[in-house]
């Protein structure tokens, strides 16, 4: 009766009655694992029947045919089923070849069936469930398996039979490493087919590398060593496109183990990770390489943060013209900072060391300046909506005294008359230069802590003052002497110091802030910087428009606008401080 239900329970292809016949089979085969022999298998190591089925054949079938498309049923059972067949079947000499042949045919037959790839939710839910669920049961059979050999290796060589050439323990070894390296190559692949349930999928191939290890330290001390070698070849090969994030998922996974129960396999996806890191400083595809530098800040930050590979993602990323993406990176990392080391000292100094290295690079022609300062300009424009920001308030001892001391270094002369100005004898800076100063008061007057230092503001926004005064001046002694072609840089220049004062007293943060500070050090005096603004905001405009020729009239018609935005900005904070 036993052999009878055997023979026949694989047959049925009602899912709804799976559940049942598993029962059935567990129950039978604990109870009575001879009858899974018969007539077919007649001592250890002989070849079954192949002139009629036996339950080891309709096992097999069922299997191939992904348990008749019903596999999150059967497969949980599978291990059970093993543990409890005779010896003599699993020490058959193909028995596992073709086990493991079943178990990838059923797989892929489910990846062709028209059950499997209908559309919509359920169509994706049915291919999820029976991923995940075949790869536990290839995990856990395996890992029966394998652990199941190299223990009767130890024991007795004479208990080892078929799937080696000799009872030598070391070709029993030979035979599950290469055994091993195949499978778990299979594994990857399968994995990396399946992006929709890569996640789902970790965490029995990470148990699967864990057994691995532990075979490896109570068996063979080879044997991790050589599965992770296929593994790290395998994982470099296919880090592309799609396969990027599971690969680095998985890997991450592998790399946050506990180091003390699992050291060997830690350092190994450490290593690994670096590996991938280094190779997206290296890779020649500039897409391929961005895409890689922003999955392993997410995945693996202490890899990247730690390793040292923070500033030199950076620095790729900028060389694609990847601005945004490098600035990203700079924050993310003090993001990390900050959650890992809760100080906010540590963070600034992250920041301050991304300005540091950028400003070093203003005498090399590998950058140009006005990139540098559009770069440091973004970076200070991001941070207060940064999620480093967000996690943690600046505390009074956080500094960028790099980006202090670039601007002071970097701030040009000013002119001690219009005279310089019309005579071109002093030149003036760029308009990214001068935004810079502009986001650097802005960052001053917008962050609770002292980033850039009062000293550093009370000297920027004193060369903005003396910049617009100058300018103010040059309309009432223009006529007696020549206009120059310095004359429009400088138009410019105080155009983006007006631009910037304008942001600052728009800014709902820093503008009481700033219109305060501006008013203690400027009192009633008319001839202050912001009595000279009140007065050119309030001038009359020119009646026509200037001759492309009139330089001057350029300089009144191009600052005049933007005068009387910034005033009317300042005198709205002032109209709601009730100074």
């Amino acid at each position: 009766m036993a052999q009878a239900l055997l023979s026949s329970c694989f047959k049925d292809s009602d899912p709804n009655a799976h559940g049942d016949m598993w029962d059935a089979v567990l129950l039978t085969t604990k109870n009575y694992p001879q009858v899974w022999i018969g007539d077919a298998v007649s001592a250890p190591g002989a070849e079954h029947k192949k002139g009629k089925q036996q339950p080891l054949d309709r096992l097999l079938e069922f299997l191939r045919s992904c348990c008749h498309l019903a596999p999150t049923v059967s497969y949980p059972s599978i291990l059970a089923l093993l543990a409890n067949l005779p010896a003599s079947i699993l020490d058959a000499a193909s028995f596992q070849s073709d086990f493991d042949s079943a178990l990838w045919q059923g797989a892929a037959n489910a990846g062709g069936s028209a059950d499997f790839k209908s559309e919509g939710t359920a169509g994706s839910r049915a291919v999820h469930q029976e991923s995940v669920a075949l790869v536990s049961a290839i995990c856990e059979c395996f890992s029966f398996l394998w652990t199941r050999s190299l223990k009767n290796a130890s024991q007795a060589s004479d208990n080892i039979s078929g799937n080696i050439s000799s009872s030598n323990p070391a070709d029993v070894k030979d035979f599950v490493a290469k055994e091993a390296s195949r499978e778990t190559d299979r594994l990857w692949h399968f994995y990396l087919q399946n992006p929709e349930s890569a996640e789902q999928m970790t965490q029995p191939v990470v148990k699967l590398y864990c057994k691995i290890e532990n075979l490896a330290a109570k068996y063979d001390s080879s044997l991790l060593e050589k599965i992770w070698a296929q593994t790290s070849w395998f994982a470099q090969r296919r880090l592309s496109g799609d396969s990027v994030y599971p690969i680095v998922y998985l890997t991450t996974q592998l790399a946050s183990l506990d180091s003390t129960t699992h050291r060997a396999l830690v350092l190994c996806a450490r290593k690994l990770l670096v590996e991938f890191c280094q190779l997206a400083v290296q890779s020649p595809d500039s897409s391929a390489a961005q895409s890689l530098i922003q999955v392993l800040t997410q995945l693996a930050p202490e890899i990247v943060f730690q390793e040292g590979f923070s500033q030199k993602f950076s620095m790729r990323l900028e060389g694609t013209g990847s601005s945004e993406e490098a600035i990203d990176l700079v924050l993310s990392k003090a993001h990390y900072l900050i959650e890992t080391t809760g100080s906010a000292v540590d963070a600034a100094q992250s920041v301050d060391a991304f300005i540091a290295s950028k400003l070093s690079r203003l005498d090399s022609a590998s950058e140009s300046a006005d990139s540098i300062y559009r770069s440091i300009s973004a970076l200070l424009s991001a941070l207060p909506a940064s999620e480093a920001t967000k996690s943690l308030q600046w505390s009074d001892a956080a500094r960028l005294p790099s980006l202090g001391r670039g601007l002071l270094m970097q701030m040009p002369r000013l002119p001690d008359s219009p005279q310089e100005i019309l005579e071109s004898s002093v030149g003036a800076p760029s308009s990214d230069f001068v935004r810079l100063l502009g986001q650097a008061l802005l960052t001053h007057f917008t962050s609770e802590a002292d980033l850039v230092g009062q000293s550093i503001a009370d000297s920027v926004f004193s060369w903005m003052e003396n910049v617009f005064t100058v300018l103010y001046k040059v309309q009432w002694v223009h006529e007696s002497v020549g206009a120059s072609s310095s004359l429009a840089s400088w138009t410019s220049a105080t155009y983006e110091v007006l631009n910037s004062w304008t942001t600052l007293a728009r800014d709902s943060v820093g503008g009481p802030r700033f219109v305060r500070f501006w008013l203690n050090r400027s009192g009633n005096q008319a001839h202050s910087a912001l009595g000279l603004l009140f007065d050119f905001a309030i001038s009359a405009p020119e009646s026509k428009a200037p001759s492309a020729d009139d330089v001057f009239g350029t300089l009144v018609s191009k600052l005049q606008p933007q005068s009387k935005r910034a005033w009317s900005a300042i005198e709205s904070q002032i109209g709601k401080l009730n100074l």
